[in-house]
């Protein structure tokens, strides 16, 4: 994109959505520890809202709200949102260790056998309460002590869906994972903007 020049609504949500892929990647990279998982969770988790946030902009509060509400994948959104506002205004940690049976991390006697190493949400009462409770029992229904990642996926799939598809007034979303620039697509998680 050209110096000076206003990138458009598009371009701002596909740049958007590959930094929540990036986000997400860290995220999975960094399972082993509560510490090394805090920055890269609250990165994904504002991707995530910035994106939804974006689909909103583009396609319409109501006609987005009521799709993504009503679709299985882009219903766990709005327990993210939740779950950002908590870690953003109180610093919570939404995020707790499923200790896995992994050979060189085990932990015995708190290992889950047949598991590895993930994040998963912590359960809602333990997260300190925030101003709006927008969220919250869609987070005490869909993600509170389960994998981080299982949620991630949710949003992954939902935000690359038919259904948003079929929203958009200009054709196809360009995937999450291809960023176009200059009309020309980047595919692949390693974007950089060229010099």
């Amino acid at each position: 994109m050209p110096v000076g020049s206003t990138p458009s609504e598009k371009q701002l949500q596909n740049l958007a959505l590959a930094a929540f892929e990036e986000a997400c990647d860290r995220l999975s990279e960094r399972r082993h520890s509560v510490e090394t998982a805090y920055a890269p969770a609250a990165e994904a988790l504002f991707w995530t809202s910035v994106c939804d946030e974006g689909y909103e902009a583009m396609l319409g509060e109501t006609v987005y709200r009521n799709s993504r509400d009503a679709d299985t994948d882009g219903s766990v959104v709005l327990g993210v949102r939740w779950a950002r506002d908590r870690m953003t205004h109180q610093r919570a940690l939404v995020v707790e260790k499923n200790y896995g049976s992994e050979l060189g991390s085990m932990v015995v006697g708190r290992a889950v056998l047949g598991t590895v190493d993930h994040m998963k949400w912590a359960l809602a009462g333990d997260i300190p309460p925030g101003r709006s409770k927008a969220g919250q029992e869609i987070y005490k229904e869909k993600l509170q002590g389960r994998a981080v990642s299982e949620t991630i996926e949710a949003c992954r799939r939902w935000f690359n869906s038919e259904t948003l598809s079929r929203l958009s007034k200009t054709g196809t979303f360009v995937p999450a994972e291809c960023v176009v620039v200059h009309n020309v697509p980047i595919i692949g998680r390693s974007f950089r903007w060229p010099d």
